[in-house]
């Protein structure tokens, strides 16, 4: 107890009756309830500890309560103090929501283990952090603003709520929308998204209070993004400074009032004089200012280049100006008024040769101040009669400045052929013949003059009249169409080809081809033979009479005029009919064109089906065209046969197409029978089909008891036992090979010992051996420790002493199986497959030896001596048989007939027993071990003692 007491008073303690902490005692084994407690001791927690007190229902001084019950659980526990929170009792008198309810108790003041102080299970919000039970904080607030969730989890950027808790300088949250979304009005570090924090908002359409179009997170107005997140823009009245002149965007100026006729333009760049706009906001005098702007780059219109209005005086030849040298000097070639100095003043001038201060062109001084001569465009009427002024000889006006005409060895060439005075040549003469004639024409064809040579000239240039266009006249064959003539007129052509091939569309009588004319149109007429008969071979379009033209002619049956096979009409203008070989399509089903009937498809062009009335050959068997199922031809089209599960009326009298030949319906489609030499299932348990009573069968189709005969054995006699358990002992039949070597044979079997279905051996039926005289003191007293005459097989039926230097004899001796049910000896066939069989049956099978004496108490004749068997079994174990003929052995000497020595079985294998070995006592016959099975071979040991001789003995023994 004090060992005890010392290793628990370090681990707990409990509140003494005064209701002061003290140790108490508890059992190092553990107890369950009170058991395992002394009396002195109660049990709490597996362990026994002292009791303080006596719990006897009445309060005593130094208890605070005694309720005299031995529960820790209720109101007073049982070292008689009041149940408080903390005591490390957990009560059950109480239900939730009563006052002193306790969910847990541990005993310690741990908040953060798995029970609160107040005795209360551990929930998120109840202010103790459990990490048990996965809490990570717990401020035991009900708010989720905080930095502790209602779900005791930590606050978090991003987790929805919006903290509430952070004072200024902390960082706080100004929203938590939950969302991973940067662009929307809560960014993801929970700061409230405003222009120039450097983030896109993408949530707000544009027109929006919020809407942002940029955000560069900065505050510099002269790049792309503005202060206000709009995209910087040409007009806003910033001048971008962030890109270079020709990029994109590039701004010179942004003045941001909308007016484009100031300094700076409203495309941002800065106004100049030529860009098509006028200034406005400059004043005459002012360096920039502008008086126009036409932006043309001309400087010789109304607005000079220099944006100033054109003005004489300028030295800019303007509009209605003759000059202007920008002087104010009269006597110049430019007057003050920009009027250039001119001939016909009446003074000539630098640069005049004549000036006759006048503007008349006619007299010898021209209006320009130059001499008057043939040339100069100007007729003088007394010396030229013409003068054009163009240097040109071969138009109206000769350079000599006469008028052309024909003769004047002058050609024109001012004119067209269709115009008066075309001249085709001009030789200087009027004759003819020389190949200009005498009105200056070309003596050629189509000069509308027959000249020589010319068969016809009619000079108009239609190549399609009766005079062609080479002067020779049209003919039929020249290969030009004539168009000058009606159909009915002379000479009228129809088609000119040409050439002479009179079968193509143009005859050469220049008629166009057509069917009739007796010609035939190559390539589009197939004959032509110029009749009107249609049906003479060649009708009236010019096809010849063939099959496949689309006319039924000459001998033709039909003509559809297309290459389809399988319509009515056949390729070979006959008519499709069954049997032609050609399946007439929505008609035939088939056309195998042949007078077969029996093949796939009928001579009346149906498929072949079943049913049809006509044997398919190859595929039906019969085909009767009926819908009997009970006939000789099946709905199938097979010939009906036994088996086929349909009964042929009149010809069978069951037909179950099972293939079973045991059920009710033979195979041979008759009804079952007994004696019809097939077992019924389930009804025969036999159907041999003779009258022969003593077979395997009886003649009711009941199988003969098991065993009963040869035609039914039993596999051994405790299969016979089995399945005929009234049996008697007595003799059967068996097959322990199942008659694939040897044939069922008769047995004895012992039915009743041992519980039966034992088959009994005759073992080493042997006759005695001559006894021989070795003087020896009590030789025969083996189990006493003296030396036995050992005798082992060396032959067949020979053994010899192996022990013994005195005996060298050899003596013989049989050891052989015998059936007891005929007294035969098993054949060597018949035993090896008893032996097969009971090997098969292991480890159930048993080996029972008995031995008697049947030399009519021929025993030792002092009662001395005796002999042993051992067997090996056919596992390699050996076993010892030994007969009781002695005390020493523990067992009885043999006196007489009355007194059978009995064998006990021995399981020492060694050759010679030791002194003191004892058996098991076989007056029961008692069972050789499990393992041991037939014997395979055996050993006798042989001993005498006294001169006595044996008798002759048996030895019986039961295997199954």
């Amino acid at each position: 107890m004090i060992q005890r007491f010392y290793f628990v008073s370090l681990i707990i303690g409990l509140v003494s009756c005064s209701g002061t902490i003290a140790p108490v005692e508890a059992g190092l084994d553990g107890c369950n309830d009170q058991e395992g407690c002394s009396p002195t001791e109660f049990c709490s927690e597996g362990f026994c500890f002292e009791r303080r007190c006596v719990v006897n229902g009445v309060l005593e001084p130094g208890e605070s309560c005694d309720d005299g019950n031995s529960s820790d659980r209720d109101g007073c526990t049982q070292q008689c103090s009041t149940a408080r929170c903390g005591d490390g009792f957990v009560r059950e008198d109480k239900s939730l929501g009563e006052a002193g309810f306790e969910a847990c108790d541990d005993g310690n003041e741990n908040n953060s283990d798995g029970c609160s102080n107040d005795c209360r299970l551990p929930s998120c919000g109840d202010g103790f952090l459990a990490v048990t039970q996965g809490e990570v904080c717990d401020d035991g607030n009900l708010s989720d603003a905080d930095a502790c969730l209602n779900n005791c989890t930590l606050a978090r950027c991003g987790d929805g709520i919006r903290r509430l808790d952070l004072t200024e300088g902390e960082q706080s949250e100004s929203c938590d929308d939950g969302n991973d979304i940067d662009e929307d009005a809560c960014t993801n570090d929970c700061r409230l998204a405003f222009c120039g924090d450097g983030i896109l908002r993408i949530d707000q359409p544009e027109g929006t209070n919020d809407f942002e179009a940029c955000d560069d997170g900065n505050e510099i107005e002269t790049d792309g993004c503005l202060p206000d997140c709009r995209l910087a823009a040409c007009g806003d009245g910033i001048l971008r400074a962030d890109l270079s002149e020709g990029e994109p965007g590039f701004e010179a100026c942004d003045d941001g009032n909308g007016t484009d006729d100031d300094a700076c333009r409203n495309d941002c760049s800065i106004a100049r004089c030529g860009d098509g706009i006028i200034r406005r906001d400059v004043l005459e005098g002012d360096p920039e200012f502008e008086a126009c702007d036409d932006g043309n780059g001309v400087d010789s219109d109304n607005c000079t280049n220099t944006c100033q209005e054109a003005r004489c005086g300028d030295g800019i030849l303007g509009p209605g100006e003759g000059c202007d040298d920008g002087n104010e000097d009269p006597t110049d070639a430019c007057s003050n008024t920009c009027e250039p100095t001119t001939c016909g003043d009446g003074i000539v001038q630098e640069g005049e040769i004549c000036d006759d201060g006048n503007l008349e062109d006619r007299d010898g001084c021209l209006a320009n101040c130059a001499p008057a001569r043939c040339g100069d465009g100007v007729v003088r009427t007394e010396i030229e009669a013409c003068d054009d002024g163009n240097g040109f000889n071969q138009d109206a006006c000769t350079n000599g400045c006469h008028l052309a005409r024909c003769g004047d060895g002058i050609l024109r060439v001012d004119l067209a052929p269709e115009e008066d005075g075309f001249e085709g040549c001009d030789d200087g003469g009027l004759d003819l013949g020389d190949g200009c004639d005498d009105q200056c024409q070309l003596e050629r064809c189509g000069n509308g003059r027959l000249d020589p040579g010319e068969a016809c000239d009619d000079g108009n240039g239609e190549e399609r009249d009766a005079c062609r266009n080479n002067c020779v006249r049209a003919a039929c064959g020249d290969g030009i169409l004539r168009n000058d003539l009606a159909a009915n007129q002379a000479g009228f052509e129809a088609c000119d080809d040409g050439n002479e091939i009179n079968t193509d569309v143009c005859l050469n009588g220049c008629v166009i081809a057509r069917c009739g004319d007796g010609i035939v149109w190559a390539d589009v007429e197939e004959c032509d033979d110029g009749d009107d008969d249609d049906l003479d071979g060649c009708d009236n379009r010019c096809l010849l009479a063939v099959c496949g033209n689309g006319r039924v002619e000459l001998e033709e049956a039909c003509d559809d005029g297309n290459a389809i096979e399988t319509d009515a009409c056949l390729n070979n203008c006959v008519a499709a009919s069954c049997g032609d070989g050609l399946v007439h399509a929505g008609i035939e089903a088939c056309d195998d064109g042949n007078p077969f009937d029996g093949d796939e498809c009928l001579n009346n062009c149906h498929l072949a089906e079943c049913g049809d009335g006509v044997v398919l050959e190859g595929i039906e068997n019969c085909d009767d065209g009926n819908d009997l199922q009970l006939d000789a031809c099946l709905n199938n089209c097979l010939d009906a046969r036994c088996g086929d599960g349909v009964l042929w009326v009149g010809e069978e009298a069951c037909d179950d197409g099972d293939g079973d030949n045991g059920d009710e319906c033979l195979n041979t489609c008759e009804d079952a029978f007994c004696g019809d030499g097939v077992v019924h299932e389930g009804v025969e348990a036999c159907d041999d089909g003779n009258d022969e009573q003593e077979d395997a069968c009886d003649n009711d189709c009941a199988a003969p008891p098991m065993g009963s005969n040869a035609f039914h054995p039993g596999n051994s006699c405790l299969q016979i036992h089995e399945e005929r358990p009234n049996a008697p002992t007595g003799t059967y039949w068996i097959d322990p090979d199942g008659a694939e070597i040897v044939a069922p044979f008769q047995v004895s079997c012992d039915m009743t010992s041992h519980g039966g279905g034992w088959l009994r051996l005759r073992l080493a039926d042997s006759q005695q051996m001559v006894a021989a005289e070795w003087g020896r003191t009590n030789p025969w007293y083996k189990c006493g420790g003296d030396e036995a005459v050992y005798y082992d097989w060396i032959g067949e039926n020979q053994v010899q002493p192996d022990s013994s230097p005195n005996d060298s004899h050899q003596y013989v001796a049989t050891l052989e199986y015998f059936n007891l049910a005929e007294d035969q000896v098993f054949t060597g066939e018949q035993i090896a497959a008893i032996r097969g069989q009971i090997t098969d049956l292991a480890p159930s099978t048993r080996i029972v030896a008995t031995t008697s004496d049947d030399d009519s108490n021929n025993w030792q004749e002092d009662q001395q001596g005796g002999h042993e068997v051992y067997i090996e079994t056919a596992e390699g174990d050996w076993f010892l048989l030994t007969p009781g003929t002695n005390g020493e052995c523990g067992g009885s000497f043999g006196w007489g007939q009355g007194d059978s020595a009995r064998y006990r079985w021995h399981t020492d294998a060694a050759n010679s027993v030791p002194s003191g070995t004892t058996g098991i006592n076989a007056d029961a016959m008692g069972a050789l071990p499990a393992s041991a099975l037939l014997p395979t071979r055996a050993r006798f040991e042989i001993w005498t003692g006294g001169g006595a001789s044996f008798g002759y003995e048996r030895q019986n023994i039961l295997v199954r």
